[in-house]
Protein backbone atom coordinates (compact mmCIF):
# COMPACT_ATOMS: atom_id res chain seq x y z
CA UNK A 1 0.00 0.00 0.00
CA UNK A 2 2.88 2.35 0.72
CA UNK A 3 4.25 1.76 -2.77
CA UNK A 4 0.84 2.15 -4.38
CA UNK A 5 0.14 5.40 -2.56
CA UNK A 6 3.49 6.92 -3.51
CA UNK A 7 3.36 10.19 -5.46
CA UNK A 8 4.45 8.32 -8.59
CA UNK A 9 1.40 6.06 -8.76
CA UNK A 10 -1.04 8.72 -7.60
CA UNK A 11 0.18 11.21 -10.22
CA UNK A 12 0.23 8.58 -12.95
CA UNK A 13 -3.37 7.59 -12.16
CA UNK A 14 -4.42 11.25 -12.06
CA UNK A 15 -2.95 11.71 -15.52
CA UNK A 16 -4.77 8.68 -16.91
CA UNK A 17 -8.05 9.73 -15.31
CA UNK A 18 -7.65 13.28 -16.63
CA UNK A 19 -6.78 12.33 -20.21
CA UNK A 20 -8.56 9.03 -20.86
CA UNK A 21 -12.10 10.46 -21.29
CA UNK A 22 -10.82 12.95 -23.90
CA UNK A 23 -8.88 10.58 -26.16
CA UNK A 24 -9.98 10.99 -29.80
CA UNK A 25 -10.34 8.23 -32.36
CA UNK A 26 -10.34 10.43 -35.46
CA UNK A 27 -7.47 12.25 -37.17
CA UNK A 28 -7.35 15.96 -36.37
CA UNK A 29 -5.22 18.96 -37.27
CA UNK A 30 -6.09 20.59 -33.94
CA UNK A 31 -3.49 21.05 -31.16
CA UNK A 32 -0.72 21.06 -33.80
CA UNK A 33 -1.50 17.40 -34.49
CA UNK A 34 -0.93 17.40 -38.23
CA UNK A 35 2.12 15.09 -38.15
CA UNK A 36 0.01 12.19 -36.87
CA UNK A 37 -0.47 10.74 -40.34
CA UNK A 38 3.27 10.59 -40.95
CA UNK A 39 3.97 8.88 -37.61
CA UNK A 40 1.07 6.44 -37.82
CA UNK A 41 1.78 5.48 -41.41
CA UNK A 42 5.43 4.83 -40.53
CA UNK A 43 4.38 2.68 -37.57
CA UNK A 44 1.73 0.73 -39.48
CA UNK A 45 3.93 0.08 -42.55
CA UNK A 46 7.31 -0.35 -40.80
CA UNK A 47 8.40 2.90 -42.40
CA UNK A 48 10.54 5.86 -41.36
CA UNK A 49 8.89 9.24 -40.55
CA UNK A 50 10.30 12.71 -41.16
CA UNK A 51 13.63 13.75 -39.62
CA UNK A 52 15.00 12.83 -37.19
CA UNK A 53 13.36 9.43 -37.63
CA UNK A 54 12.22 8.97 -33.98
CA UNK A 55 13.18 5.26 -33.68
CA UNK A 56 12.20 4.90 -30.02
CA UNK A 57 8.79 6.37 -30.75
CA UNK A 58 8.37 3.93 -33.65
CA UNK A 59 9.22 0.90 -31.50
CA UNK A 60 7.07 1.83 -28.51
CA UNK A 61 4.27 3.22 -30.67
CA UNK A 62 4.23 -0.08 -32.54
CA UNK A 63 3.74 -1.93 -29.25
CA UNK A 64 0.72 0.23 -28.42
CA UNK A 65 -0.74 -0.53 -31.86
CA UNK A 66 -0.94 -4.18 -30.77
CA UNK A 67 -3.59 -3.34 -28.18
CA UNK A 68 -6.64 -5.53 -28.99
CA UNK A 69 -9.15 -2.69 -28.94
CA UNK A 70 -9.95 0.59 -30.71
CA UNK A 71 -8.50 2.01 -33.92
CA UNK A 72 -4.90 3.04 -34.72
CA UNK A 73 -5.44 6.76 -34.10
CA UNK A 74 -6.92 6.20 -30.63
CA UNK A 75 -4.05 3.86 -29.74
CA UNK A 76 -1.54 6.49 -30.84
CA UNK A 77 -3.25 9.16 -28.74
CA UNK A 78 -3.38 6.77 -25.78
CA UNK A 79 0.38 6.28 -26.14
CA UNK A 80 0.87 10.05 -25.81
CA UNK A 81 -1.39 10.24 -22.76
CA UNK A 82 0.26 7.21 -21.13
CA UNK A 83 3.76 8.72 -21.54
CA UNK A 84 2.64 12.11 -20.22
CA UNK A 85 1.09 10.43 -17.16
CA UNK A 86 4.31 8.46 -16.52
CA UNK A 87 6.31 11.68 -16.79
CA UNK A 88 4.01 13.26 -14.19
CA UNK A 89 4.61 10.31 -11.87
CA UNK A 90 8.38 10.70 -12.15
CA UNK A 91 8.05 14.45 -11.63
CA UNK A 92 6.05 14.01 -8.43
CA UNK A 93 8.47 11.39 -7.09
CA UNK A 94 11.48 13.58 -7.95
CA UNK A 95 9.94 16.52 -6.10
CA UNK A 96 9.42 14.32 -3.05
CA UNK A 97 12.78 12.50 -3.02
CA UNK A 98 15.23 14.98 -4.52
CA UNK A 99 13.84 18.48 -4.10
CA UNK A 100 11.98 18.21 -0.79
CA UNK A 101 14.04 15.30 0.61
CA UNK A 102 11.04 13.44 1.98
CA UNK A 103 9.89 16.24 4.30
CA UNK A 104 6.46 16.28 5.80
CA UNK A 105 3.84 16.88 3.08
CA UNK A 106 6.50 16.37 0.37
CA UNK A 107 4.47 13.59 -1.25
CA UNK A 108 1.34 15.75 -1.36
CA UNK A 109 3.22 18.73 -2.78
CA UNK A 110 4.80 16.49 -5.43
CA UNK A 111 1.39 15.24 -6.53
CA UNK A 112 0.03 18.79 -6.63
CA UNK A 113 2.95 19.95 -8.79
CA UNK A 114 2.47 17.00 -11.16
CA UNK A 115 -1.26 17.60 -11.47
CA UNK A 116 -0.79 21.30 -12.16
CA UNK A 117 1.66 20.38 -14.94
CA UNK A 118 -0.72 17.76 -16.36
CA UNK A 119 -3.63 20.18 -16.40
CA UNK A 120 -1.91 23.04 -18.25
CA UNK A 121 -3.32 23.66 -21.71
CA UNK A 122 0.10 23.13 -23.31
CA UNK A 123 0.71 19.68 -21.80
CA UNK A 124 -2.91 18.53 -21.97
CA UNK A 125 -3.20 19.46 -25.65
CA UNK A 126 -0.20 17.31 -26.60
CA UNK A 127 -1.36 14.37 -24.48
CA UNK A 128 -4.48 13.98 -26.62
CA UNK A 129 -2.93 13.69 -30.09
CA UNK A 130 -0.56 11.39 -31.93
CA UNK A 131 2.77 13.12 -31.37
CA UNK A 132 6.25 12.56 -29.90
CA UNK A 133 6.00 15.14 -27.13
CA UNK A 134 4.50 12.87 -24.47
CA UNK A 135 7.40 10.44 -24.83
CA UNK A 136 9.80 13.39 -24.99
CA UNK A 137 8.51 14.69 -21.66
CA UNK A 138 9.00 11.25 -20.13
CA UNK A 139 12.57 11.06 -21.42
CA UNK A 140 13.41 14.56 -20.17
CA UNK A 141 12.26 13.51 -16.73
CA UNK A 142 14.41 10.37 -16.93
CA UNK A 143 17.40 12.53 -17.85
CA UNK A 144 16.76 14.74 -14.80
CA UNK A 145 16.67 11.64 -12.59
CA UNK A 146 19.86 10.39 -14.25
CA UNK A 147 21.74 13.66 -13.69
CA UNK A 148 20.53 13.80 -10.07
CA UNK A 149 21.78 10.24 -9.44
CA UNK A 150 25.17 10.98 -11.01
CA UNK A 151 25.49 14.10 -8.84
CA UNK A 152 24.68 12.04 -5.75
CA UNK A 153 21.57 14.08 -4.97
CA UNK A 154 19.72 10.81 -4.52
CA UNK A 155 21.17 7.46 -3.57
CA UNK A 156 20.34 4.68 -6.04
CA UNK A 157 21.81 1.19 -6.39
CA UNK A 158 24.31 0.66 -9.19
CA UNK A 159 21.88 -1.42 -11.25
CA UNK A 160 19.35 1.42 -11.21
CA UNK A 161 21.94 4.00 -12.22
CA UNK A 162 22.99 1.69 -15.06
CA UNK A 163 19.36 1.34 -16.15
CA UNK A 164 18.97 5.12 -16.13
CA UNK A 165 22.09 5.46 -18.31
CA UNK A 166 20.70 3.05 -20.92
CA UNK A 167 17.28 4.71 -20.85
CA UNK A 168 18.89 8.14 -21.25
CA UNK A 169 20.60 6.87 -24.40
CA UNK A 170 17.32 5.50 -25.67
CA UNK A 171 15.75 8.91 -25.03
CA UNK A 172 17.94 10.45 -27.72
CA UNK A 173 16.11 8.12 -30.09
CA UNK A 174 12.86 9.97 -29.57
CA UNK A 175 13.69 13.64 -29.96
CA UNK A 176 17.21 15.00 -30.40
CA UNK A 177 16.34 18.26 -28.62
CA UNK A 178 16.97 16.32 -25.43
CA UNK A 179 20.61 17.01 -26.27
CA UNK A 180 20.02 20.48 -24.82
CA UNK A 181 20.56 18.76 -21.46
CA UNK A 182 24.06 17.50 -22.35
CA UNK A 183 25.88 20.33 -20.48
CA UNK A 184 24.28 19.45 -17.13
CA UNK A 185 24.87 15.75 -17.77
CA UNK A 186 28.55 16.37 -18.51
CA UNK A 187 28.78 18.31 -15.25
CA UNK A 188 27.09 15.42 -13.46
CA UNK A 189 29.49 12.91 -15.07
CA UNK A 190 32.47 14.98 -13.92
CA UNK A 191 31.09 15.02 -10.36
CA UNK A 192 30.48 11.25 -10.52
CA UNK A 193 34.05 10.68 -11.73
CA UNK A 194 35.47 12.64 -8.78
CA UNK A 195 33.41 10.59 -6.30
CA UNK A 196 34.04 7.18 -7.84
CA UNK A 197 36.59 6.33 -10.52
CA UNK A 198 37.24 6.72 -14.22
CA UNK A 199 36.33 3.06 -14.73
CA UNK A 200 32.85 3.38 -13.18
CA UNK A 201 32.24 6.62 -15.03
CA UNK A 202 33.28 5.02 -18.31
CA UNK A 203 30.89 2.12 -17.70
CA UNK A 204 27.96 4.54 -17.37
CA UNK A 205 29.06 6.38 -20.51
CA UNK A 206 29.23 3.09 -22.45
CA UNK A 207 25.76 2.12 -21.20
CA UNK A 208 24.44 5.48 -22.41
CA UNK A 209 26.00 4.87 -25.83
CA UNK A 210 24.43 1.41 -25.83
CA UNK A 211 21.01 3.08 -25.73
CA UNK A 212 21.90 5.04 -28.86
CA UNK A 213 21.86 1.81 -30.84
CA UNK A 214 18.09 2.27 -31.04
CA UNK A 215 18.91 4.24 -34.18
CA UNK A 216 19.79 0.93 -35.81
CA UNK A 217 16.05 0.46 -36.26
CA UNK A 218 16.03 3.10 -39.01
CA UNK A 219 18.36 1.50 -41.61
CA UNK A 220 16.71 -1.88 -41.02
CA UNK A 221 13.30 -0.39 -41.83
CA UNK A 222 14.63 1.70 -44.71
CA UNK A 223 16.17 -1.35 -46.36
CA UNK A 224 12.72 -2.64 -47.34
CA UNK A 225 11.80 0.64 -49.13
CA UNK A 226 8.51 1.20 -47.27
CA UNK A 227 6.08 3.76 -48.74
CA UNK A 228 7.07 6.30 -46.07
CA UNK A 229 10.86 6.24 -45.99
CA UNK A 230 12.28 9.68 -45.28
CA UNK A 231 15.97 9.98 -46.06
CA UNK A 232 16.44 6.46 -47.38
CA UNK A 233 18.47 5.66 -44.26
CA UNK A 234 19.76 2.31 -45.53
CA UNK A 235 23.07 4.01 -46.49
CA UNK A 236 25.24 6.34 -44.43
CA UNK A 237 24.46 9.48 -46.43
CA UNK A 238 20.70 9.01 -46.08
CA UNK A 239 21.00 7.96 -42.44
CA UNK A 240 22.96 11.08 -41.51
CA UNK A 241 20.62 13.34 -43.50
CA UNK A 242 17.74 11.90 -41.49
CA UNK A 243 19.09 11.77 -37.93
CA UNK A 244 20.93 15.10 -38.14
CA UNK A 245 17.71 16.87 -39.09
CA UNK A 246 19.38 18.55 -42.07
CA UNK A 247 15.97 19.43 -43.49
CA UNK A 248 15.19 21.64 -40.47
CA UNK A 249 18.65 22.79 -39.40
CA UNK A 250 18.29 26.18 -41.02
CA UNK A 251 15.19 26.91 -38.92
CA UNK A 252 17.05 26.79 -35.59
CA UNK A 253 17.39 30.35 -34.22
CA UNK A 254 16.14 31.69 -37.55
CA UNK A 255 13.88 34.41 -36.17
CA UNK A 256 14.47 38.13 -36.33
CA UNK A 257 14.32 40.51 -33.36
CA UNK A 258 10.68 41.42 -33.94
CA UNK A 259 9.61 37.78 -34.12
CA UNK A 260 11.62 36.97 -31.02
CA UNK A 261 9.93 39.74 -29.02
CA UNK A 262 6.51 38.63 -30.28
CA UNK A 263 7.22 35.03 -29.27
CA UNK A 264 8.51 36.13 -25.88
CA UNK A 265 5.27 38.01 -25.30
CA UNK A 266 3.26 34.93 -26.31
CA UNK A 267 5.39 32.79 -23.97
CA UNK A 268 4.67 35.12 -21.06
CA UNK A 269 0.95 35.11 -21.80
CA UNK A 270 0.87 31.31 -22.00
CA UNK A 271 2.76 31.03 -18.70
CA UNK A 272 0.21 33.23 -16.93
CA UNK A 273 -2.69 31.46 -18.65
CA UNK A 274 -1.50 27.97 -17.69
CA UNK A 275 -0.28 28.66 -14.14
CA UNK A 276 -2.37 31.69 -13.18
CA UNK A 277 -0.82 34.77 -11.59
CA UNK A 278 -0.41 33.06 -8.23
CA UNK A 279 1.31 30.11 -9.88
CA UNK A 280 3.74 32.45 -11.64
CA UNK A 281 4.56 34.15 -8.34
CA UNK A 282 5.04 30.81 -6.57
CA UNK A 283 7.29 29.54 -9.37
CA UNK A 284 9.48 32.66 -9.25
CA UNK A 285 9.63 32.28 -5.46
CA UNK A 286 10.70 28.65 -5.87
CA UNK A 287 13.30 29.62 -8.49
CA UNK A 288 14.94 32.10 -6.11
CA UNK A 289 15.01 29.53 -3.31
CA UNK A 290 16.34 26.63 -5.42
CA UNK A 291 19.03 28.37 -7.51
CA UNK A 292 21.82 27.80 -4.95
CA UNK A 293 21.11 24.06 -4.89
CA UNK A 294 22.92 21.75 -7.30
CA UNK A 295 19.63 20.32 -8.58
CA UNK A 296 18.40 23.89 -8.77
CA UNK A 297 21.08 24.55 -11.38
CA UNK A 298 19.83 21.55 -13.38
CA UNK A 299 16.35 23.04 -13.30
CA UNK A 300 17.50 26.51 -14.30
CA UNK A 301 19.50 25.16 -17.25
CA UNK A 302 16.61 22.98 -18.41
CA UNK A 303 14.21 25.90 -18.27
CA UNK A 304 16.45 28.36 -20.11
CA UNK A 305 17.60 25.85 -22.74
CA UNK A 306 14.13 24.79 -23.81
CA UNK A 307 12.65 28.30 -23.60
CA UNK A 308 15.39 29.71 -25.83
CA UNK A 309 15.08 26.78 -28.24
CA UNK A 310 11.33 27.31 -28.48
CA UNK A 311 11.67 31.05 -28.99
CA UNK A 312 14.32 30.66 -31.68
CA UNK A 313 13.01 27.65 -33.64
CA UNK A 314 11.27 29.02 -36.73
CA UNK A 315 8.36 26.60 -36.96
CA UNK A 316 4.68 27.27 -36.33
CA UNK A 317 4.36 24.81 -33.45
CA UNK A 318 7.53 25.85 -31.60
CA UNK A 319 5.59 26.38 -28.35
CA UNK A 320 5.30 22.59 -27.84
CA UNK A 321 9.01 22.57 -27.01
CA UNK A 322 8.13 24.47 -23.84
CA UNK A 323 6.76 21.30 -22.23
CA UNK A 324 10.05 20.56 -20.36
CA UNK A 325 10.17 24.21 -19.27
CA UNK A 326 6.62 23.80 -17.91
CA UNK A 327 7.92 20.80 -15.91
CA UNK A 328 10.52 23.04 -14.31
CA UNK A 329 7.92 25.71 -13.55
CA UNK A 330 5.82 23.08 -11.78
CA UNK A 331 8.81 21.98 -9.71
CA UNK A 332 9.66 25.56 -8.80
CA UNK A 333 6.02 26.01 -7.88
CA UNK A 334 6.32 23.01 -5.53
CA UNK A 335 9.30 24.63 -3.80
CA UNK A 336 7.31 27.82 -3.41
CA UNK A 337 4.36 25.89 -2.01
CA UNK A 338 6.50 24.29 0.70
CA UNK A 339 7.72 27.68 1.79
CA UNK A 340 4.27 29.28 1.71
CA UNK A 341 2.85 26.51 3.90
CA UNK A 342 5.04 27.77 6.73
CA UNK A 343 3.47 31.23 6.72
CA UNK A 344 1.42 32.04 9.81
CA UNK A 345 0.08 35.13 11.47
CA UNK A 346 0.00 34.32 15.16
CA UNK A 347 -1.78 30.93 15.00
CA UNK A 348 -3.62 31.63 11.76
CA UNK A 349 -2.34 29.48 8.80
CA UNK A 350 -1.98 32.26 6.23
CA UNK A 351 -0.05 30.01 3.83
CA UNK A 352 -2.73 27.31 3.78
CA UNK A 353 -5.45 29.88 3.09
CA UNK A 354 -3.53 31.50 0.22
CA UNK A 355 -2.77 28.13 -1.34
CA UNK A 356 -6.37 27.03 -0.88
CA UNK A 357 -7.54 30.04 -2.87
CA UNK A 358 -4.97 29.33 -5.61
CA UNK A 359 -5.96 25.67 -5.97
CA UNK A 360 -9.68 26.43 -5.92
CA UNK A 361 -9.16 28.98 -8.66
CA UNK A 362 -7.14 26.45 -10.67
CA UNK A 363 -9.87 23.82 -10.23
CA UNK A 364 -12.52 26.36 -11.28
CA UNK A 365 -10.66 26.93 -14.56
CA UNK A 366 -10.16 23.21 -15.27
CA UNK A 367 -13.37 22.76 -17.34
CA UNK A 368 -12.44 25.75 -19.47
CA UNK A 369 -9.01 24.25 -20.23
CA UNK A 370 -10.65 20.89 -21.02
CA UNK A 371 -12.97 22.50 -23.56
CA UNK A 372 -10.06 24.30 -25.16
CA UNK A 373 -7.85 21.20 -25.67
CA UNK A 374 -10.63 18.68 -26.39
CA UNK A 375 -10.24 17.43 -29.98
CA UNK A 376 -13.11 14.95 -29.99
CA UNK A 377 -15.49 15.92 -32.75
CA UNK A 378 -12.86 18.14 -34.40
CA UNK A 379 -12.26 15.65 -37.19
CA UNK A 380 -11.14 18.12 -39.82
CA UNK A 381 -8.23 16.07 -41.17
CA UNK A 382 -10.21 12.81 -41.15
CA UNK A 383 -13.16 14.42 -42.94
CA UNK A 384 -10.91 15.88 -45.62
CA UNK A 385 -9.15 12.56 -46.28
CA UNK A 386 -12.33 10.49 -46.30
CA UNK A 387 -14.28 12.85 -48.52
CA UNK A 388 -11.40 13.24 -50.93
CA UNK A 389 -10.66 9.53 -51.19
CA UNK A 390 -14.31 8.76 -51.78
CA UNK A 391 -14.50 11.23 -54.69
CA UNK A 392 -11.19 10.66 -56.51
CA UNK A 393 -11.69 8.93 -59.88
CA UNK A 394 -10.64 5.31 -60.25
CA UNK A 395 -6.86 4.84 -60.65
CA UNK A 396 -6.27 8.60 -60.35
CA UNK A 397 -3.00 10.35 -59.62
CA UNK A 398 -3.34 12.44 -56.44
CA UNK A 399 -0.70 15.17 -56.30
CA UNK A 400 -0.08 16.81 -52.89
CA UNK A 401 2.11 19.74 -51.91
CA UNK A 402 2.31 20.10 -48.12
CA UNK A 403 2.16 18.18 -44.84
CA UNK A 404 -1.47 19.11 -44.24
CA UNK A 405 -2.74 17.40 -47.39
CA UNK A 406 -0.11 14.63 -47.60
CA UNK A 407 -0.10 13.09 -44.12
CA UNK A 408 -3.86 12.41 -43.78
CA UNK A 409 -3.90 10.81 -47.23
CA UNK A 410 -0.79 8.74 -46.39
CA UNK A 411 -2.50 7.46 -43.25
CA UNK A 412 -5.66 6.34 -45.03
CA UNK A 413 -4.02 5.15 -48.25
CA UNK A 414 -0.91 3.38 -46.93
CA UNK A 415 -1.65 2.93 -43.22
CA UNK A 416 -5.27 1.74 -43.55
CA UNK A 417 -5.00 0.43 -47.15
CA UNK A 418 -7.86 2.65 -48.28
CA UNK A 419 -8.27 3.24 -52.02
CA UNK A 420 -5.30 1.10 -53.16
CA UNK A 421 -6.12 2.00 -56.78
CA UNK A 422 -4.97 5.63 -56.54
CA UNK A 423 -1.36 6.74 -56.94
CA UNK A 424 -0.36 9.33 -54.35
CA UNK A 425 2.51 11.63 -55.39
CA UNK A 426 4.07 14.26 -53.08
CA UNK A 427 5.46 16.67 -55.66
CA UNK A 428 7.95 18.55 -53.40
CA UNK A 429 9.57 15.22 -52.43
CA UNK A 430 10.18 14.00 -56.00
CA UNK A 431 13.63 15.69 -56.20
CA UNK A 432 14.84 13.26 -53.50
CA UNK A 433 16.17 9.94 -54.79
CA UNK A 434 14.96 8.11 -51.67
CA UNK A 435 11.39 9.20 -52.33
CA UNK A 436 11.56 8.17 -55.98
CA UNK A 437 12.82 4.71 -54.94
CA UNK A 438 9.95 4.30 -52.47
CA UNK A 439 7.44 5.31 -55.14
CA UNK A 440 8.77 2.71 -57.54
CA UNK A 441 8.49 0.04 -54.85
CA UNK A 442 4.96 1.13 -53.84
CA UNK A 443 3.64 1.53 -57.40
CA UNK A 444 5.54 -0.85 -59.70
CA UNK A 445 2.84 -0.59 -62.40
CA UNK A 446 3.71 3.00 -63.34
CA UNK A 447 6.03 4.15 -66.10
CA UNK A 448 8.87 6.18 -64.56
CA UNK A 449 11.18 8.84 -66.05
CA UNK A 450 14.51 7.55 -67.35
CA UNK A 451 17.74 7.85 -65.39
CA UNK A 452 19.20 11.35 -65.53
CA UNK A 453 15.91 13.16 -65.01
CA UNK A 454 15.94 14.74 -61.57
CA UNK A 455 14.57 17.67 -59.62
CA UNK A 456 11.02 18.94 -59.78
CA UNK A 457 10.80 18.02 -63.47
CA UNK A 458 10.81 14.32 -62.51
CA UNK A 459 7.37 14.52 -60.89
CA UNK A 460 5.71 16.31 -63.78
CA UNK A 461 7.28 13.92 -66.29
CA UNK A 462 5.95 10.99 -64.25
CA UNK A 463 2.42 12.37 -64.73
CA UNK A 464 2.98 12.82 -68.46
CA UNK A 465 4.29 9.27 -68.90
CA UNK A 466 1.09 7.94 -67.32
CA UNK A 467 -1.33 10.24 -69.12
CA UNK A 468 -4.08 7.63 -69.16
CA UNK A 469 -4.81 8.39 -65.50
CA UNK A 470 -6.88 11.27 -64.11
CA UNK A 471 -4.91 13.85 -62.10
CA UNK A 472 -6.23 15.35 -58.85
CA UNK A 473 -4.25 18.22 -57.32
CA UNK A 474 -4.67 19.53 -53.78
CA UNK A 475 -4.35 23.07 -52.48
CA UNK A 476 -3.72 24.06 -48.86
CA UNK A 477 -4.61 27.17 -46.89
CA UNK A 478 -3.35 27.47 -43.30
CA UNK A 479 -4.81 30.83 -42.25
CA UNK A 480 -7.01 31.47 -40.36
CA UNK A 481 -7.41 27.68 -40.17
CA UNK A 482 -6.23 24.68 -42.16
CA UNK A 483 -8.37 24.13 -45.23
CA UNK A 484 -7.57 21.71 -48.06
CA UNK A 485 -9.28 21.69 -51.45
CA UNK A 486 -8.70 19.54 -54.51
CA UNK A 487 -9.58 19.56 -58.18
CA UNK A 488 -9.50 16.63 -60.61
CA UNK A 489 -8.82 16.62 -64.35
CA UNK A 490 -10.19 13.54 -66.05
CA UNK A 491 -8.31 12.04 -68.98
Amino acid sequence: MKRFSSPFFVSFLLGILLYFPFLPDRYTWQNQGGDAGDFLTAILTNGVPHPTGYPLYLVLGGLFQKLPFHNPYWKGAFFSAFCMALAAGLLALWVEKVILKGKSLASLVGVVAAFLWLSTSLVWSQALIVEVHGLHALMVMIWIWWASALLGEISVPLWMLSLLSVMAGLGVGNHVSIGLLFPVVMWAFFSFWKKTSLKETSVQAVLFCLGLFIYGVLPIRAQALPPVNWGGASDWEGFWWLVSGKLYRGMIFDVNAGQFVSRLSAFSSLWVKDFRVWGVILAIFGLVISVPWRVGKILLWTFLAFVLFSLGYAVEDSQVYLIPAWMVLSIWLAVGVMEILKWKWKAFPVGWVLLGIFFLWSAWNLPQVARQVDVRGKEDAALFAEKALQSFPLNAFVVTLKDQDTFPLWYYHFGLSYRPDIRLIVLPLTPFSWYRQSLQKAYPDLQYPPAGVEGSAWGELLLELNANRSICRTSVETQPAIYVTYACQNN
